[in-house]
């Protein structure tokens, strides 16, 4: 089980590496959608982390930098779809 710490309560959770980058990608869609491109690249950098799973992806912030930044040039969909195709 993995716990993880969001806006000060300890929320526990079972998610799988791909049901993260989902929740992820949810959450950064957020700032996709106020075209905020550095609050939705450092949201999943932060929230990458926050999973075993994909804490190896925020520690290569180049790699990160770049599917990203390609993933939002490439519309809404590309965005979330870089976000939700990170290997895990």
């Amino acid at each position: 089980m993995l716990s993880t710490v969001r806006g000060g309560q300890n929320m526990a959770t079972t998610m799988t590496g791909q049901e993260h980058l989902e929740s992820v990608a949810e959450e950064a869609m957020a700032y996709f959608d106020q075209e905020d491109q550095a609050g939705a690249i450092a949201c999943v950098a932060s929230r990458f982390k926050d999973h075993p799973a994909t804490a190896g992806y925020a520690e290569d912030g180049f790699l990160m930098m770049m599917v990203l930044s390609t993933g939002w040039e490439m519309g809404r969909q590309g965005f979330k779809k870089a976000i939700t195709d990170f290997a895990v």
